[in-house]
């Protein structure tokens, strides 16, 4: 199935809830460490981001919640689905083609060194 390219905050969103279900507060803690601070979203990028995922069926609401004592009822959890999980490889590809086809042939690395 084809996709539209992913935004750097959608990319990260996918890659976060495919570690685990998480709420927005926690993803948006997510992206920040694993892009080392380069994409820390504000609430309503998140928000907005968060709700284009839904409409696209990449990610769902998840029915399973952490222990009460953990829980604050009023956080939405979210998971990847398997058309977020197959946009999120297929993304990757995508981007990896990419920065390999910004490597100027010059400084590649030669056969035998």
């Amino acid at each position: 199935m084809a996709h539209a390219t992913l935004s750097p905050v959608a990319l990260l969103v996918l890659a976060s809830l495919a570690d685990a279900p998480r709420h927005a507060y926690a993803l948006k803690k997510d992206l920040r460490a694993r892009s080392n601070g380069e994409v820390a979203p504000g609430v309503s990028t998140l928000y907005r981001t968060v709700w284009q995922l839904l409409e696209d069926r990449l990610i769902e609401e998840s029915t399973e919640r952490p222990a009460s004592y953990l829980d604050d009822a009023r956080r939405r959890y979210l998971r990847i689905t398997r058309a977020g999980e197959a946009a999120l490889v297929a993304e990757r590809r995508r981007l990896e083609r990419l920065a390999a086809a910004t490597r100027p042939a010059r400084l590649a690395p030669k056969p035998g060194r």
